[in-house]
């Protein structure tokens, strides 16, 4: 990878983190402005896959899939269905700092799938770099979130709820779904980048994933709300609030066409579970927009997991410059899903 292909990747990356951080705060306003978090998953990914398919066709020509394919495009579906339904039935439950504490998993569940498939080979420097980077945006996201939750109740606009025992169970489902998102995503990223990442167009490939997400979406809004009257209704009170309305154009012009086209993009040119190692960042820059945007001061503790982060990115990076490879997978990256295991069997 060049130089200059190089800057772009990581400017691509950090680029798509913000606007992750922006989306978990617009999704919870809608959320908590009455939108069904399914109603809203499914819409918002209708109008993305139609934008993207669009898109494809515009910008890309026709791109023909192969038959050997299918079958991988479908998994990615899925693992795209379940990343974008559970993260936001999972925010409805809890707040969005926590959501964002959770993230920091989704490298070490990548890496983690990488090593168990035999996709690419382990280094030191690589699982203690990527470890090193989690654990230090984890524990900053925990620091994030203590300091709201003081200053909400220095406000006095802490929650009183009557049911202690009732939330709970809430946030404890809510957490198991948004730890599944991240193992979903960070195994889509995997795959993806194992088997597809280098054969179709960015958008085009993102597209047909995307699309197929949407039909399990589908299936199970129509399930879950039949009759379909129930359905409809549900949609037009989405349309019917303002601020479902902006979080829905956001999450799909920024937080779907935007970000998974460019995690599509930089999946061809660095390794998936390097690609994934951007998301620790969020809580950094979600710090950093609090502080240019709301004047919110850094705390000492910030600062110093800030920099365990970078240490862990540093790392990491180092590891497979040193290995002297970019793309360090085992096995050509031409093969399907279906023959890669087959190999393997």
């Amino acid at each position: 990878m060049s130089s200059s292909t190089h800057v772009k990747v990581v400017l691509a990356l950090v680029s798509v983190q913000l606007s992750f951080a922006g989306w978990h705060v617009l999704g919870k306003w809608a959320l908590d402005a009455g939108a069904h978090p399914l109603v809203f998953a499914l819409v918002r990914e209708g109008f993305a896959s139609v934008s993207m398919l669009v898109l494809a066709a515009s910008m890309e020509g026709r791109t023909k899939l192969r038959k050997e394919d299918v079958a991988t495009f479908v998994l990615l579906g899925l693992l795209i269905f379940l990343n974008v339904a559970l993260f936001v039935v999972g925010l409805s439950k809890i707040s969005a700092v926590n959501a964002s504490v959770l993230q920091p998993s989704i490298p070490v569940f990548a890496m983690a799938v990488a090593l168990v498939m035999r996709w690419e080979r382990p280094s030191w420097s690589k699982i203690g770099g990527i470890f090193l980077a989690s654990a230090g945006a984890a524990c900053m996201s925990v620091v994030q979130a203590r300091l709201e939750d003081q200053a909400k109740k220095n406000s006095g606009s802490g929650s009183n709820k009557e049911d202690p025992a009732g939330e709970n169970i809430q946030v404890l489902v809510g957490n198991i779904m948004i730890i599944v998102q991240c193992w979903a995503i960070a195994t889509l990223l995997v795959v993806q980048g194992r088997f597809t990442a280098k054969k179709y167009p960015s958008i085009s490939q993102t597209a047909w994933y995307y699309s197929i997400g949407t039909l399990f979406t589908i299936v199970v809004c129509i399930g879950y709300f039949w009759p379909p009257s129930k359905l409809w209704h549900e949609i037009t009170l989405i349309f019917s609030s303002r601020p479902a309305v902006i979080a829905l154009a956001y999450a799909t012009l920024a937080a779907t066409v935007y970000n998974y086209t460019a995690i599509s993009w930089a999946n061809k040119h660095a390794p998936a579970t390097l690609v994934s190692l951007a998301s620790t960042l969020q809580p950094v820059l979600v710090s950093v927009l609090s502080m240019v945007f709301l004047g919110v001061g850094v705390s000492w503790a910030e600062a110093a997991f800030g920099l365990v982060i970078a240490a862990g990115l540093v790392l990491s990076v180092y590891g497979r410059q040193r290995a002297g490879k970019g793309h360090e997978a085992v096995g050509p990256d031409h093969e399907s899903l279906g023959e890669r295991l087959i190999a393997e069997d």
